[in-house]
């Protein structure tokens, strides 16, 4: 008798727990499987338990980002731009809240590490900045972002924009602590990762200067890669350039056109200079990082 009760239980609760949508499987999941999406049941999490089925609905979204160097003004975190770049382009009303540590609410620090950026929308958050976007666009963008050119060219292009790792490993080596031969080693692995981008970039036959399909239309694969392009342009020509007598490492400008010719175009998009932050406060988020 109490095998077939539990037999009857699994096969209630199965259809539940396939349905939730938690954190911890939005890491794996892919969302090209849009039914195990618009089927979930809220883990709650921290936050008011939510069951439904139906599309969630715009309004009610708050970003949680990293604090700049006044507490509640926007951060240097290349992350949380890029959600921000694709709300803005997708329309969507949000709230942004920096946060210090000291700050950041209990179901954030409890149910979600405590990890920045993190989406609330109602009764439900979301962390991992492609996580994010992915749940963004699907529901209210029909793909607009996320759909531009074929599945091979949005791998190509995801390829070819793979340079951050490079940026970071190169910025983080102090010359004074880490020595000159490592800092060139981190050089010139990301000038190979450039020379990538600047060869997809002056691909023939492409309309326009953005980075996936046929270059024509703004993705959320730029609203990804822009920000992390403008750390790079001002850590060249500040921290860098000071550890090489003044000398910006790499000159952007003469050294990859196409990629300098790509930042000037999407320097002009208001989602850009909506979400845009100072450059003192990326000089003073690498100044901390380059300490730790």
């Amino acid at each position: 008798m109490s095998r077939y009760l539990l037999l009857l239980a699994a096969a209630f609760l199965s259809p539940l727990l396939s349905a939730s949508f938690t954190i911890s499987q939005q890491r794996h999941m892919s969302f090209a499987t849009p039914t195990s999406l618009k089927a979930r049941v809220s883990s709650g999490r921290g936050l008011d338990r939510d069951i439904r089925t139906a599309s969630p609905q715009a309004g009610g979204m708050s970003l949680y980002i990293k604090p700049g160097i006044e507490d509640k003004s926007h951060g240097d975190c290349p992350f949380a731009q890029y959600i921000r770049m694709v709300m803005e382009e997708l329309g969507l009303e949000h709230e942004v809240l920096p946060v210090t540590p000291e700050d950041k609410p209990q179901w954030l620090l409890e149910h979600y590490e405590g990890k920045l950026p993190c989406l609330r929308h109602r009764s439900e958050a979301y962390v991992e900045s492609d996580v994010i976007v992915q749940y963004l666009d699907y529901f209210f963008g029909k793909d607009k972002l996320l759909g531009v050119g074929s599945k091979e060219e949005r791998e190509t292009a995801a390829e070819a924009a793979d340079l951050f790792g490079n940026i970071v490993r190169f910025f983080k080596c102090v010359v004074d602590f880490d020595g000159p031969e490592k800092n060139i080693d981190h050089l010139l692995a990301l000038n190979v990762a450039l020379r990538g981008l600047e060869r997809h970039l002056s691909i023939e036959g492409r309309d326009g200067p953005f980075l996936t399909g046929d270059g024509a239309v703004f993705s959320a694969m730029d609203c990804s890669l822009m920000p992390k392009l403008y750390h790079l342009e001002i850590g060249l020509r500040t921290f860098k350039a000071n550890e090489n007598e003044g000398i910006p490492p790499i000159d952007l400008i003469i050294e990859y056109p196409k990629i300098n010719e790509y930042m000037e175009h999407v320097k002009l998009l208001d989602s850009w200079k909506k979400t845009v932050y100072p450059e003192d406060v990326v000089v003073w988020g690498w100044s901390n990082a380059r300490e730790n």
